[in-house]
C-alpha cells in the first residue's frame, strides 16, 4: 500500500559516497550495509530525495538508481542581497542603518551559509552588547569563506 512516505537522506555523499577498495572487514560490512540500502530502496514506490554537496563523491551504483537530479547553484548577487536583507530584517537585535547590503552581496556565499554568517554576526554584537554592524557581517563572511577553502565547511 502506498503509505505516503518520503524518503530524505541528507549529506548522501557520507553514506552513498564512492566505495575504495575493500582493506579489511570493516570496509567488507560497510559496502555490504550501503548494497542491501540500495536493494531496500529500489522497490520503493515513493519518493526518496538525497542530497549533497558533493555530487561527484555519489557511488555510481547509487547514481544509476535516481531518475532526476536537481542542481541548486549558488544563488548570484542580487538574490544573495535580498537575502542578507530578509535575513537581517528578521533579527531582533538592533543593527547599524550603515549596512552595505551590496557589498555583502559581493560574497559567493550559499543561502544557508550567509544565515549562518548573519547568526555569527548576531551572537558577536551580543556578547559585545552592540548593535550588529558591517564589521561583524564582514567577519562572518570571511570566515565562511575561510572554511570553505579549508574544507572544514561546505556550501550548504
Amino acid at each position: 500500500a502506498d503509505s505516503g512516505a518520503i524518503l530524505l537522506f541528507d549529506e548522501a555523499d557520507a553514506l552513498l559516497g564512492k566505495r575504495n577498495e575493500i582493506r579489511d572487514a570493516n570496509d567488507r560490512y560497510a559496502d555490504s550495509g550501503i548494497a542491501q540500502l540500495l536493494r531496500r530502496i529500489e522497490p520503493f514506490e515513493g519518493l526518496a530525495i538525497i542530497t549533497t554537496n558533493r555530487p561527484g563523491q555519489i557511488d555510481e551504483q547509487a547514481l544509476g538508481r535516481i531518475d532526476v537530479i536537481v542542481d541548486f547553484p549558488l544563488p548570484d548577487e542580487a538574490a544573495r542581497e535580498a537575502i542578507w536583507r530578509r535575513l537581517l530584517d528578521a533579527v531582533k537585535l538592533p543593527r547599524s542603518e550603515a549596512l552595505d547590503f551590496q557589498m555583502l552581496a559581493t560574497h559567493p556565499l550559499s543561502g544557508a551559509e550567509i544565515l549562518r554568517c548573519v547568526r555569527m554576526a548576531t551572537l558577536m554584537a551580543a556578547a559585545q552588547l552592540c548593535e550588529i554592524g558591517m564589521e561583524h557581517l564582514k567577519f562572518a563572511a570571511a570566515e565562511r569563506l575561510a572554511m570553505r577553502s579549508a574544507g572544514q565547511g561546505l556550501t550548504g
